[in-house]
């Protein structure tokens, strides 16, 4: 740990101007920590705390004077599932994770790896409940995200503690899905998805962030982390639920062959008709309170401040 506070760490942060990577930098900052975000281009290095980071060739001492790593970076998953599309979303996780991991095996002062993942290692036609020790599913997401969690085998073998965030459907008002789909209800043009059943696994934005602040902090937790609301709701529940909130009908269906218009047939089975009824069990059984124990909740936090 760095001197002086023995309850400050210093924290290397890889995506740290995405969605979570922003909202994450500031939180860990106001409660003491130093973070050094690692970047990717030369021209933000005249930003106060960074490091150049090459994700395929990091330098020997990236990680110097480092307590915990957090890794967040990796292209977008949302786009239409081309062949370039999807090699971008492998070829992002993989190897710059490996790499990652190799560092943090070889470090003295890197205590811990917390490494982003996703719900999509359970499969994309999820209907039975799945906890963080159910085998990984199939499909390209499946298999990205196993291998994903994989490439931190060389932190872990080192006796380093790892922990894998499975991310859910992330919350937040500032962008990502939760702005489209506010968008698309205050039209009043919003309604269940291809039918509605497929089950939502929604997470508050800020509690995403409590989430790895928990992982960041608590030596005692290690492995998969289920990063999800408590509350388990379909499609057409959440739906309406983000309808009751901005007090606007979603009464139209939208047929799902839609969203194949948009994101290609494999795109569409991966992520927009896609169900994963996760349950957060490791958080549960430690007792974690959530910020927003429902979507409702979480949805009013962000669209209504």
């Amino acid at each position: 740990m760095t001197d002086g506070n023995a309850d400050q760490l210093t924290i290397a942060l890889t995506g740290a101007t995405g969605l979570v990577g922003r909202r994450l930098h500031r939180q860990l900052t106001t409660v003491g920590h130093r973070v050094i975000s690692l970047v990717r281009h030369q021209s933000n290095l005249a930003q106060p705390n960074t490091r150049y980071w090459n994700p395929d060739f990091p330098t020997p001492h990236l990680l110097d004077d480092v307590d915990v790593v957090v890794h967040l970076a990796g292209a977008s998953i949302m786009g239409r599932f081309t062949k370039k599309h999807q090699r971008a979303i492998r070829e992002s996780r993989i190897t710059p994770t490996r790499k990652l991991a190799e560092l943090v095996a070889g470090s003295k002062s890197v205590q811990a790896m917390v490494c982003a993942s996703a719900v999509g290692y359970y499969g994309n036609d999820v209907y039975q409940a799945v906890t963080e020790a159910t085998l990984p599913g199939t499909g390209f997401l499946a298999e990205v995200c196993k291998q994903w969690e994989v490439a931190c085998d060389p932190a872990h073998n080192a006796g380093k503690r790892v922990v894998n965030i499975r991310t859910g459907l992330v919350l937040d008002g500032s962008g990502g899905i939760l702005k489209v789909l506010a968008a698309l209800t205050k039209t009043g043009l919003n309604g269940p998805l291809g039918g509605g059943k497929q089950w939502f696994p929604w997470v508050g934005a800020a509690d995403l962030c409590g989430i790895y602040q928990l992982a960041i902090t608590d030596q005692s937790l290690t492995g998969p982390v289920n990063a999800v609301g408590p509350e388990l709701v379909t499609n057409a529940e959440f739906t309406r639920t983000l309808g009751a909130a901005l007090r606007r009908p979603t009464l139209i269906p939208i047929p799902a062959f839609a969203p194949a218009l948009l994101l290609g047939r494999t795109g569409a089975k991966e992520l927009a008709l896609a169900s994963q009824k996760v349950i957060p069990q490791v958080l549960q059984d430690r007792g974690h309170q959530f910020q927003h124990p429902t979507a409702g909740e979480a949805i009013r936090a962000e669209l209504l401040h």
